[in-house]
């Protein structure tokens, strides 16, 4: 769940920006304390991971707003992005023209291509169409939330990228 809303200006600009927050809830909060802590560390390494990343077709972090350990959510605030999910406009257009097509995986290729080249690589691991969004014509990676770091081994793109339910056996 992301709302759009205009931030308070911070000290290094003065200025206000509009930004996403996205809250994330633990649906099954449990009163297991190691469950809770599991999903905290998760959600944390995301925030970490994502706030180390400086790309144009990566979504922005800005701030880790609100970690409320109780009840089981947590609100990042992030880039806004204007536009719609590449699974929208595909569900809309339904069929590309080439030129588009290159621009959308050329735009995509040059951000997993920038994890990848991380010194410690960032394996997003849920890349489709619903993470990515169109933000004033800029192709956007979005959603880190299953990301994680894999500096000892160099998986193929298709492992790195796809979910684990969707590598082939």
């Amino acid at each position: 769940m992301a709302y759009r809303l205009r931030s308070l200006p911070n000290s290094l600009t003065a200025r206000s920006r509009i930004v996403a927050l996205k809250i994330v809830l633990n649906k099954e909060v449990s009163s297991d304390e190691l469950e809770k802590e599991d999903f905290f560390r998760r959600v944390q390494r995301e925030a970490d991971i994502q706030k180390q990343l400086s790309h144009p077709n990566i979504a922005a972090f800005h701030n880790l707003v609100d970690l409320n350990k109780n009840e089981g959510k947590i609100v990042f605030e992030l880039e806004w992005c204007d536009g719609i999910e590449l699974s929208v406009y595909l569900r809309k257009y339904q069929c590309l023209e080439e030129k588009e097509a290159r621009s959308i995986i050329k735009q995509l290729f040059s951000a997993i291509f920038y994890l990848y080249k991380l010194k410690e690589k960032v394996i997003h691991y849920d890349l489709k169409p619903s993470n990515i969004m169109f933000c004033d014509g800029i192709v956007k990676i979005l959603d880190f939330g299953l990301c994680k770091y894999n500096p000892d081994e160099r998986p193929t793109p298709e492992e790195a990228y796809l979910h684990p339910y969707l590598k082939k056996e």
